[in-house]
């Protein structure tokens, strides 16, 4: 049966709580650039098609397995662990990530070249596509859409999102 612990009920386990800075809600999840893009980005699947979630964490995304080093598998998860996609796109029905977006956003923290590469790694190994746009540019559902059928086609060995219309 599911338990659910209230912080303040919860076991301190050698962690000062006290020492906790001084914490709030954020305002949103995203910036207005962010929702922009994302009305953008919705316009150019076919309606009912696809659900799409804002910053998920790329394990939630990308499965690592079969490495025999445990160490290099912890690595990987650790430094992945950091990582989120700024959108994944999922089958309605299923929830089957098909895509993910980065939006490169002069709103929000720059990326590390560090989170770039590895995030590039695991998705490559992964044949999952992400594609990248910039936050400045306003680009149509129609160029959206073909950025995103090309590099789903590139990921997936020319496989075709039939989400796409």
């Amino acid at each position: 049966m599911f338990r659910l612990h209230i912080l303040g009920q919860m076991a301190s386990k050698g962690i000062d709580h006290s020492t906790c800075p001084k914490a709030r809600v954020v305002g949103a999840l995203w910036s207005l650039a962010e929702r922009g893009f994302a009305e953008v980005l919705l316009k150019s699947f076919r309606p009912n098609s696809v659900k799409v979630f804002v910053k998920v964490n790329v394990l939630d995304v990308i499965e690592l397995y079969g490495e025999p080093d445990r160490k290099r598998m912890y690595f990987w998860r650790d430094v992945l662990s950091k990582c989120h996609f700024d959108y994944v796109v999922c089958r309605r029905q299923t929830l089957e990530p098909l895509i993910a977006i980065e939006l490169d956003d002069p709103t929000r923290r720059p990326r590390t070249s560090t989170e770039v590469d590895v995030k590039t790694t695991a998705t490559a190994r992964a044949r999952f596509p992400v594609v990248r746009f910039n936050a400045a540019t306003t680009p149509t559902p129609q160029a959206v859409r073909e950025r995103l059928i090309e590099a789903y086609r590139a990921a997936r060995d020319g496989a075709v999102l039939e989400e796409m219309g």
